[in-house]
C-alpha cells in the first residue's frame, strides 16, 4: 500500500488577469470569492457573472484584528499592553502583529470573516489583478508563511 499524504491543504488562492477569470466556468465561480485588485471598478460588479461574492480593493473593508476593540481597552487578552484603539497588538515576536502588506491583511481578515460566518461561505478566493503585476503579487503572497499555511497559492486561469 503506498504511503498516503496526510497534508492538509489550504483554501485555494488563485491570482490571475480579468481575461484569464473571463473563461471561468460558472461551476467554478460559484463557490468563489472574487477579490478584484484592479483599477477597473467596472470589470466586475456584485454577483457578477456567477461569483459567490465579489469584493473591490477600494472597498475599504477592515484588516485583519487579533483583538476586539472592546479586549483592545480593557487588556482582556493579558498581553500586560494596551494597543492603540482600533489596532491589534499581542506583543513583540507575534506571528499575527507582524507587519504585513495590505493584500495580507485583506486576506487574513476574509479568512476569519469566513471562520466567524460574517461573509458567504467561500471555498476559494480568486484575486483579479494586472497582467504586470500577476507575478509580484504571488511572490509577494508566497513569502508569508501565516497565508502559505491557510491557503494553496496558484496563478493563472
Amino acid at each position: 500500500m503506498a504511503a498516503e499524504s496526510h497534508r492538509i491543504h489550504g483554501i485555494p488562492l488563485t491570482v490571475a488577469t480579468p481575461e484569464q477569470l473571463a473563461v471561468w466556468q460558472t461551476e467554478a465561480k460559484r463557490d468563489a470569492l472574487l477579490l478584484d485588485m484592479t483599477s477597473a471598478r467596472s470589470e466586475f460588479g456584485p454577483k457578477d457573472g456567477g461569483w459567490l461574492e465579489t469584493q473591490h480593493e477600494s472597498a475599504g473593508l477592515p484588516g485583519f484584528r487579533a483583538l476586539s476593540a472592546e479586549d483592545a481597552k480593557s487588556d482582556r487578552a493579558g498581553t500586560g499592553m494596551r494597543p492603540a484603539p482600533g489596532t491589534a497588538f499581542h506583543g513583540q515576536s507575534c506571528p499575527c502583529c507582524a507587519a504585513r502588506n495590505p493584500l495580507t491583511l485583506r486576506l487574513l481578515s476574509l479568512f476569519q470573516a469566513r471562520a466567524r460566518g460574517q461573509c458567504a461561505f467561500f471555498r476559494h478566493i480568486v484575486l483579479a489583478v494586472p497582467a504586470n503585476r500577476v507575478t509580484a503579487v504571488s511572490r509577494a503572497l508566497a513569502a508569508d508563511p501565516t497565508i502559505c499555511s491557510l491557503f494553496d497559492i496558484q496563478t493563472g486561469g
